[in-house]
Order: structure tokens, then C-alpha cells, then sequence
């Protein structure tokens, strides 16, 4: 008897309220405090297909809670924040060759095909890069960071940041890679970034890829800088990246 007593001091449902809803459809009215621990899921948003636009909706979310009156300052957020972080690199085979005009294949013309893809290398695609070959031609560099303790200012228009990175090598630009590193507290990390980086192989985890096209030859790459512009457009949650 005394062994269930403790088993039922130690139930979940002691310490924990689950409320099996969304935001929108709690009523602050019926909450006797409001909430004090707010989690993501940084591990499954590194598994999405657009990973950077997934820890920009967390932050958002986030305002939108403390709009809401379900959280405060006082709330515990985990991931606490968020750094989107890149690196260009020269690809190797078979994304080498995957990326480019069509023009024409076995005798057939692609023009229809190329005027609907107009613009192509001005988005990034989701990638699971453990399974490609490529060399890193820059040390990674810092693009953005989502400060998730702090609510989204909605009366700015935008963040706007750059940087210049010079390369570390004679080498063809082919991409630039992005991923997402969070920081869950003061201590604890985890990052999305590729293998030839982070020396961990996680066969879930996806980076983004910037094909640059057409491609660039780094031939005096101590006098050569990359010159980066990321804008964060928080009215429309648009994320953009220019790279020159």
C-alpha cells in the first residue's frame, strides 16, 4: 500500500497540466497562472524542409503566446535562441552536375523548362548533406541570430545583416550551405550543421543549399571576400539571404 502511495506522489499529473489544444484555442480565463515553461522541438525542426523558416515560425509562436497572456518574462524558454549559420563550399559529383541550364538533353530543347525555372539560384534547397561530397572553401560564418527570451518587435520592418568572409582557398563557388544551430540554455547546443563540420553523422538531419550560379573561380582568394546580406522582414516572416 505505502508503494502505491509513492507511486501516485510521483504521477506525472502532480507536477505537469497537459491541455490538449493550441494557442488560439485556450481561454487565459481559465488558467490559474500562466504557463512557465515553453518547449520546441529543435531536434525535429532540423528534419523539416525548410529549416530556416521552421525556427523563425518557433519564434513567432513564441510572440504570439505572450501576446496572448499565456507566457511572461519570467517563462523559461527552451530553445532559448537560435543562430543560422553557413558556410560556402566547392561540390563534388553528383550535385556538381545537378544544378545548371538544362539546354537541351538526347536532341530534346528544355527552353519551356528553363523560362518556368527562371530564378532558381535565388532559392535555397533542403538537403541531407551527409550523403554528399563537397569541400569547405570559408570558415563557417554567422548570418542571423532569434533571440527566443525576447518577443518580435512588431513595429519594425526588418533586421538586416552583413557580413564579409574571405575564403580560405583557390577554389570553385559552387553553394552555400545554411543550417541552424540552437542554443537550448546557457550551456547546452545543438547544431544542424553538415559532417565535414561537425564530425557527427545524423542521417535525419537536413541543411539548406544555395546553388551559385554561374559559377565562381577563387583564383586569389587572400585578396577575394564573400559579401553576404541576410534580411529578416518580420511584418511579411520573410527570410533572405543575398550573396555577392
Amino acid at each position: 500500500d505505502n508503494d502505491n502511495d509513492n507511486d501516485n506522489d510521483n504521477d506525472i499529473e502532480n507536477f505537469v497540466q497537459i491541455i490538449n489544444a493550441t494557442c488560439d484555442e485556450i481561454d487565459t480565463n481559465d488558467l490559474q497562472q500562466t504557463f512557465n515553461l515553453l518547449i520546441g522541438e529543435p531536434f525535429y525542426y532540423q528534419m523539416q524542409s525548410n529549416i530556416l523558416l521552421t525556427a523563425l515560425c518557433f519564434w513567432y509562436r513564441r510572440t504570439c503566446a505572450q501576446l496572448q497572456g499565456l507566457i511572461n518574462q519570467n517563462t523559461i524558454i527552451i530553445p532559448c535562441s537560435a543562430m543560422i549559420r553557413a558556410i560556402a563550399v566547392q561540390l563534388e559529383e553528383p550535385l556538381l552536375s545537378s544544378y545548371g541550364p538544362v539546354s537541351q538533353v538526347d536532341q530534346f530543347k528544355h527552353s519551356a523548362f528553363e523560362q518556368f525555372q527562371q530564378g532558381w539560384h535565388d532559392h535555397d534547397f533542403t538537403y541531407p548533406l551527409w550523403m554528399y561530397k563537397m569541400q569547405p572553401i570559408t570558415q563557417p560564418f554567422n548570418l542571423i541570430e532569434f533571440d527566443f527570451t525576447q518577443m518580435i518587435d512588431l513595429n519594425q520592418k526588418q533586421i538586416e545583416c552583413c557580413v564579409n568572409v574571405p575564403f580560405t582557398k583557390n577554389a570553385q563557388l559552387n553553394a552555400i550551405v545554411t543550417w541552424v544551430d540552437f542554443n537550448l540554455d546557457q550551456q547546452s547546443k545543438l547544431t544542424n550543421a553538415p559532417p565535414f563540420i561537425s564530425n557527427l553523422i545524423n542521417c535525419y538531419s537536413r541543411q539548406s543549399l544555395r546553388f551559385i550560379w554561374p559559377r565562381v573561380d577563387i583564383t586569389n582568394y587572400e585578396q577575394t571576400k564573400l559579401k553576404i546580406t541576410t534580411i529578416l522582414n518580420l511584418q511579411l516572416a520573410n527570410l533572405k539571404t543575398k550573396y555577392e
